[in-house]
């Protein structure tokens, strides 16, 4: 078995400014000539906090910046071009480079819903603490910026099994879950696993090719 080693080309409190790409792009052949084989690169996507986002709270999987979405254009990387040039030097300097995407949850929709929730208990998600009532969700996320470029879908209230904040009552007191919902999220929202990571897959085509990886 040849071993290999990995870089992690990112942490968490790398500067926002939008270099990270190009640091990449410039780095390339010197990574590889010191032994490194394959780097590991954040989410390239645009968050909710936009320029700012280590690219955790996930907004739009289709923005690699490229749309003017959360205050910005580019990421806190860089833009989808830059992007592009930095894989296309790791890879002709021969380095593998392996994209960090989030798919579980979402953060930063652009409209609130009103639905049916239950509060459930913090330490068991399974046990319901109260009865149904209403509350608003940020949960319709409709990418205005984009415009429908490469996926038209419009995400709402139905791809999620839980929130934890009420829109109504502006507070985070609680995990909520919709109505006969078994399991809330922790923050932002999380995704129903069986229905909705299908229709993820079956719409990411796009983004996993512009992600160029090997």
């Amino acid at each position: 078995m040849e071993n290999f080693t990995m870089l992690q080309f990112f942490e968490w409190y790398y500067p926002a400014g939008g270099r990270l790409w190009n640091q990449l792009k410039n780095d390339a052949e010197n990574l590889k000539k010191k032994g490194i084989d394959s780097v590991w690169l954040p989410p390239a996507y645009k968050a909710a906090s936009g320029g700012l986002s280590a690219g955790y709270d996930v907004y739009d999987i289709y923005d690699l910046g490229e749309f003017d979405q959360k205050g910005t254009i580019a990421t806190k990387y860089g833009t989808k071009q830059e992007y592009l040039d930095a894989i296309a030097a790791a890879q002709k300097a021969k380095l593998k480079v392996y994209v960090d995407v989030v798919l579980n949850h979402m953060g930063g929709a652009d409209e609130i819903e009103k639905v049916n929730a239950r509060k459930v208990d913090p330490a068991n998600r399974n046990e319901f603490i109260s009865e149904v009532y209403e509350i608003g969700a940020y949960t319709k996320f409709t990418f205005p910026g984009r415009k429908g470029k490469y996926s038209k879908f419009i995400w709402d209230w139905q791809c999620f099994s839980g929130i934890d904040y009420d829109a109504y009552k502006r507070k985070r007191p609680y995990s909520a879950s919709r109505t006969n919902m078994a399991r809330a999220g922790k923050m932002y929202l999380t995704t129903k696993t069986a229905i909705l990571i299908t229709l993820c897959f079956q719409t990411l085509t796009p983004v996993t090719q512009a992600y160029g990886t090997n």
